[in-house]
């Protein structure tokens, strides 16, 4: 369902509405709901594309690589190989 909520949003509402709710599920004590949220950010990802991602995630990112518990950084691995698996990231 939310590829279809992406659409129908746009990038620039669904950053300013939904992207801090699904970003708020990073941070769920389930490792199940984190799972969750990184399929979602990838599923949108794919939805708007690099440009989004190159606007919208490295803030994200870099907040996920400076955390302290292992099991955020795990996460913050997690979410960049599946966006770079798809071609998300540019390391210009």
């Amino acid at each position: 369902h939310l590829p279809s909520v992406a659409r129908l949003l746009g990038p620039e509402r669904w950053a300013d509405g939904l992207l801090p709710m699904v970003r708020s599920w990073l941070d769920d004590p389930v490792s199940a709901v984190r799972e969750a949220a990184v399929r979602a950010i990838v599923t949108v990802a794919g939805e708007f594309g690099p440009a989004f991602c190159q606007a919208q995630l490295p803030g994200l990112l870099a907040e996920l690589s400076q955390r302290p518990n292992y099991l955020w950084r795990q996460l913050f691995a997690s979410l960049l190989s599946e966006l770079a698996a798809r071609g998300f990231l540019s390391y210009s």
